[in-house]
């Protein structure tokens, strides 16, 4: 095929990749596709040159031989992926780049049973969301409130556990441990580990490499951008430099529909009456605000490495990342447009409404109906130091990290607690008619972590890991809400207010929590022959969770504790107790081995801030929740085939829950969390990689996951309103039986990838695709808030093609998200009421094409 003709044949890129086409009605045609365009016939030109030239070997390529072998230390000594004797999924850091993986979440893209709730870039409620082998008791959705409990996967970037998600820049590798892995990685090790591995700063060698990256995103009108940089600096001999940094702009394309104008700047300003003049009307809803949910990302890492001697080690890190998020990555795709009336069933003391009903217009798969605009912000500043010590028969290392976490959220509660035909305390309020729940949250998260473990060397007839861990972490988190323009409507309607000097504000909450853990571990293994190895691991723990919870009600008064409405609550939980492991694997050839696997997983315990008096009260056994406690059974075969041009993995498991924690609501309308009974996960995990020809590799997983609730829960706690003394209520009912929220299935997920050498000169055309499918799964666990739906089936498929000189110069073009799929991962608000105007589902951002110019040096 000619030059020219090749050229022609990408003349209908631009309908292809569905630039012709846009959801928004009325909206022009996105001007990002011009330049996309533009770029892609660019490199489609100069690629169509390079392949006219005379074909040679690929420098990079191993001629179709074995596969990369990736080295980890998933047991804290250096091995490869497939001597680990258990189920473990390793990315490599060029894998990433390939995959376009740029942050944490992304993961559950390539990783079959890997399950995330995407929020974008804004990790609300401070914590992960990951969840593996179905172990997800929690219903999928975001808060900016933080969650009591933590996540079932614990995430460590480095030597240091951080449960919030991270940028993925210039990273070795990713080690995804699937199951629990309690020994040597403790307490929100239940489910698994995902380890994010950095590059380190290099010995003698003066590297970089510089990117930039221009895309569109449908439904958007404007185009996101970002910008890497990586620089290896050596300074001594054994001294070396290594920084990193970069920024991303995500352009916005979600669509506020139903905004409430205001009277002012700022979230306290009141909302505009419907009747000019009259604080008893309802609503005016403001114009569409396109593109409402625009963010911005930044981050920065430094590394400085030195070898002071043979066999000494050091490394101290730095890490800086900063998040902001105009909006919620939040859709209302079932609200149908319509009426909405905060004053339905009113019926105080007062003259009738003037005109308290307002309409919302419909949402949609990118259309949000909230009232107001939900900003997000998070600091993130972590350092650690790393040091270790070849002792001869082993290596000792020291691990010290402390990190900060700010986070500062907004919300709309409204849809919570304040919707007529719901759990309505609208009343409590005189059904205000343009009552917007604003609250706000403040989060100020710290941590020290110190380790230190010993780790035998070589490979002998026992070999061991031995260590002692230490964790101190605190919180202190505030939570206010407002209700703009109440006291002008009390004041307008004759009522009275307890607090009036406290102005609009109707809730105030200030959280302080403590958590301290001391642990000692190890793991002896016997290598009873060449071929055959049994491990046995535990973990010793003794730990604190200490909370202290002020809640101030002004509207509520002396009913709900002193004059301001006010009580105090100071809880503390302590727990001390082991975990086990037992593993045995047998290596049928030298490319073949067959395991079994016995672990347990813990979550630790807590605190609740629950109130013992007032008419809000609960009962003292809610004021504090057990650790929860997973036993994993687990047999498998893993190895290679065809000189190592093929690897696989399959496993069957069984993992039995006990005591699940989730979080909740008192009868009361307050969080809180509470001990289920039992639930069982078992399933089968499958993956396979391989070299089909020369130029072409591909990769497949499954996971199918049955995961159910297997002994009925009910919870009976204090009713609303009720106080010390009364009769409990039903507060929560989970029936055997019921399936786990969020958990689907089965789960698809496969990639291919091309290599096409382009000439002498090393330049080369590489493609790739991925896809992950996954069935359908309930949205919530009956009986807590979140309710009413089903996370309906989802495809994502991603597409990269990459011009490579084979040095300085590579240029990419990508597309994710191609079908543009909805991909809902999580929900907040009741999902079956009628009046849904105020219910959020958290969807995928969708068809995304750009462009990247890379240049090393």
């Amino acid at each position: 095929m000619s030059k020219k003709s090749r050229i022609q044949d990408f003349g209908g890129v631009e309908r292809r990749l569905g630039c012709r086409a846009s959801e928004r009605v009325g909206k022009s045609e996105p001007r990002y596709c011009k330049t996309l365009v533009g770029a892609i016939g660019m490199i489609l030109a100069a690629a169509a040159v390079r392949a006219e030239m005379p074909a040679t070997s690929d420098a990079r390529s191993n001629d179709g031989g074995a596969l990369e072998e990736i080295t980890v230390t998933a047991q804290r000594r250096s091995q490869t992926a497939q001597d680990i004797p258990y189920n473990i999924s390793v990315l490599s850091g060029d894998q990433l780049r390939v995959d376009g993986l740029s942050n944490a979440s992304d993961l559950a893209r390539v990783v079959p049973g890997l399950l995330t709730v995407d929020s974008g870039p804004a990790a609300r409620g401070n914590t992960n969301s990951f969840a593996m082998r179905g172990l997800r008791t929690d219903n999928p959705g975001s808060t900016d409130f933080p969650s009591q409990t933590v996540s079932p996967v614990s995430t460590y970037f480095g030597e240091t556990p951080v449960f919030v998600p991270l940028v993925l820049r210039d990273l070795d590798h990713v080690e995804v441990l699937r199951g629990p892995q309690g020994t040597l990685y403790g307490s929100g090790a239940e489910a698994g580990t995902i380890r994010f591995i950095p590059n380190r700063p290099k010995f003698g060698e003066f590297s970089g490499e510089v990117s930039a990256s221009l895309s569109g995103t449908e439904n958007s009108g404007s185009l996101n951008n970002r910008f890497d940089g990586v620089l290896n600096l050596p300074i001594a001999d054994q001294l070396a430099l290594r920084l990193v940094a970069g920024s991303e702009h995500l352009a916005g394309f979600i669509d506020d529909v139903g905004l409430a104008e205001r009277q002012g700047p700022g979230l306290l300003a009141a909302p505009t009456p419907r009747v000019a003049g009259d604080p008893t009307s309802g609503f005016v809803i403001a114009p569409t605000l396109h593109d409402a949910n625009p963010s911005e990302q930044s981050y920065a890492r430094a590394a400085l490495r030195w070898d002071p001697a043979e066999g000494v080690d050091i490394e101290l890190t730095y890490m800086h990342q900063k998040t902001h998020a105009d909006d919620g990555q939040y859709s209302n795709p079932n609200w149908q447009g319509g009426t909405q009336n905060l004053a339905s069933g009113y019926t105080g003391p007062i003259p009738p409404f003037a005109d308290a009903s307002y309409t919302v217009p419909a949402g949609g798969k990118y259309r949000n109906t909230a009232l107001i605009r939900e900003p997000y912000d998070n600091t993130i500043d972590l350092g650690s130091l790393v040091a270790s010590v070849d002792l001869g028969f082993a290596t000792f290392t020291s691990s010290t990290s402390a990190y900060e976490t700010k986070t500062a959220g907004t919300k709309d509660n409204t849809y919570q607690w304040y919707i007529p035909g719901g759990t309505n305390f609208l009343t409590y309020y005189n059904n205000y008619p343009r009552t917007i729940a604003v609250e706000q949250d403040h989060i100020d998260e710290k941590s020290f972590v110190q380790e230190m473990r010993l780790v035998s060397s070589g490979k002998n007839t026992f070999d061991y890991v031995v260590g002692a861990y230490f964790e101190r972490q605190t919180a202190d988190t505030t939570q206010n809400q407002w209700f703009p323009g109440v006291q002008q409507y009390y004041s307008a309607i004759g009522a009275v207010s307890e607090n009036p000097q406290l102005g609009d504000q109707t809730l105030g909450i200030n959280m302080n929590t403590r958590f301290t853990d001391r642990a000692i571990f190890g793991e002896l293994t016997w290598h009873v022959t060449p071929k055959w190895q049994v491990t046995a691991g535990g973990r010793y723990f003794s730990q604190s969770f200490d909370v202290d919870f002020n809640e101030d009600l002004p509207f509520c008064g002396a009913t709900c504790g002193n004059a301001l409405g006010a009580f105090e609550v100071n809880n503390t939980q302590r727990e001390r107790n082991h975990l086990f492991k037992l593993n045995t694997s047998y290596d049928l050839t030298e490319s073949t081995k067959l395991y079994a696997t016995y672990s347990e997983g813990f979550r630790r315990g807590g605190a609740t801030g629950l109130p013992p008096v007032g008419i809000y009260a609960s009962l003292p056994a809610y004021f504090t929740y057990r650790p929860d406690f997973s036993k994993n059974y687990e047999a498998g075969i893993k190895g290679s085939a065809l000189n190592s041009r093929v690897q696989y993995t399959a496993d069957v498991f069984v993992i039995n829950l006990n005591d699940f924690q989730f979080d909740s609501y008192s009868p009361s309308g307050l969080p809180a969390v509470y001990n289920g009974s039992k639930a069982r996960s078992k399933g089968v995990e499958l993956e396979a990689t391989a070299k089909l020809t020369q130029r072409i590799t591909g990769s497949i997983g499954y996971s199918y996951t049955d995961a159910v609730v297997n002994q009925t829960t009910n919870i009976y706690d204090l009713p609303a309103f009720g106080g010390p003394g009364s009769t409990p209520v039903l507060a929560v009912a989970i029936p055997d039986g019921t399936r786990l929220p969020g958990v689907p299935k089965s789960v698809v997920t496969a990639a291919i990838d091309y290599r096409l050498p382009l000439g002498q000169a090393g330049w080369s055309l590489d493609w790739h695709a991925d896809g992950v499918y996954r069935t359908s799964s309930p949205g919530s666990i009956p009986g807590v808030y979140v309710s009413g739906w089903t996370i309906d089936s989802s495809k994502i498929l991603n597409a990269r093609m990459t011009l490579d000189s084979g040095k300085q110069w590579a240029f990419d073009l990508f597309g994710t998200n191609l079908t543009s799929d909805p991909a809902y991962s999580g929900a907040v608000g009741v999902q079956g009421l009628p009046l849904n105007t105020l219910n959020y589902r958290n969807v995928t951002r969708p068809r995304t094409l750009g462009i990247t110019a890379r240049y090393r040096f």
